[in-house]
C-alpha cells in the first residue's frame, strides 16, 4: 500500500494530503514534501483499501502450483486430441482406401455379371 500512495504537503502549508503516488512527480516539480503515509492514513482517505485481500506467499505458491498443474492437465490433453485427431485421420484415409478398392470390386463384380449373363444368354 505504500508503493501506491504519497503523503504530499504543498510548498508553505502545514495540511498534507494522501495522494496517488503516479503525481509524485509532478508534486516534486512543485517543490511539495514528499513522504510515505502510514497505512492508517491511507485507510483515512481510501477505506476500501482494508476490504481488500492480501494473499499471504504460502497462498501465492499454492495458487501458483495449483495453476500451472492446471495448466500441465490442460496441455496434456490437448496433446491427447492432436494425437486422436491424427490417428482418426489416418484411419480415414485407410477406409477412403478401403471404400475405393470396394468400389473397384464391386464394379467387377457386376461386369463379370453381365458377362456371364450374356453368355447364357449366347448359349441358349
Amino acid at each position: 500500500m505504500a508503493n501506491k500512495y504519497i503523503k504530499v504537503t504543498l510548498t508553505g502549508e502545514t495540511k498534507s494530503h494522501i495522494l496517488m503516488a503516479t503525481l509524485r512527480d509532478f508534486y516534486l516539480s512543485q517543490g511539495a514534501k514528499i513522504e510515505i503515509p502510514t497505512e492508517e492514513e491511507v485507510l483515512a482517505v481510501f477505506p476500501t483499501e482494508e476490504a481488500k485481500p492480501k494473499a499471504s506467499t504460502k497462498e501465492l505458491e499454492e495458487a501458483r502450483a495449483a495453476y500451472e498443474e492446471v495448466k500441465n492437465l490442460y496441455n496434456e490433453e490437448a496433446n491427447k486430441v492432436a494425437k486422436l485427431k491424427a490417428a482418426n485421420a489416418e484411419l480415414q484415409e485407410k477406409v477412403n482406401t478401403l471404400q475405393t478398392s470396394l468400389d473397384e470390386a464391386e464394379g467387377m463384380i457386376v461386369n463379370q455379371q453381365k458377362k456371364l449373363k450374356e453368355k447364357d444368354n449366347n448359349n441358349k
